[in-house]
């Protein structure tokens, strides 16, 4: 954060939670790992061939907006899937972030896919 910023970390973080529904900003890390859990197969790391994804964390910050930690709550990226400069419109989509733990490639995994699963799990309760 600059020196002239005058957004504090709460506002930044308020800024981002509007940026998606409660409940994508509510999913918990270890939901996630139960949906891709019931995937088997032999994925591996399209760069370095290894055979471990992180799911990547949201951070946590300081009132100075430094990093303190990171939450339980998986890191949630706005990936563009349209995007219109002419008209000032576009089309974005919530995604995972997962990093090989080897080599650090970088990949996303969009949310939609997840949130049907939740809603039928919990629809079945």
């Amino acid at each position: 954060m600059s020196p002239n910023d005058d957004h504090s970390s709460k506002e930044a973080e308020e800024k981002v939670t509007s940026s998606f529904p409660q409940e994508i900003m509510e999913i918990r890390g270890d939901e996630v790992t139960e949906f891709f859990s019931q995937f088997e197969n032999d994925a591996v790391c399209p760069l370095c061939g290894h055979d471990e994804m992180e799911l990547m964390a949201a951070p946590e910050y300081e009132e100075d907006g430094k990093v303190e930690g990171f939450s339980d709550r998986p890191a949630i990226s706005a990936i563009t899937i349209d995007e219109r400069p002419d008209i000032k419109r576009g089309m974005k989509s919530p995604a995972f972030s997962l990093s090989c733990t080897r080599c650090g490639y970088f990949s996303y995994v969009l949310v939609g896919k997840f949130l049907a699963w939740k809603r039928k799990n919990e629809a079945k309760k």
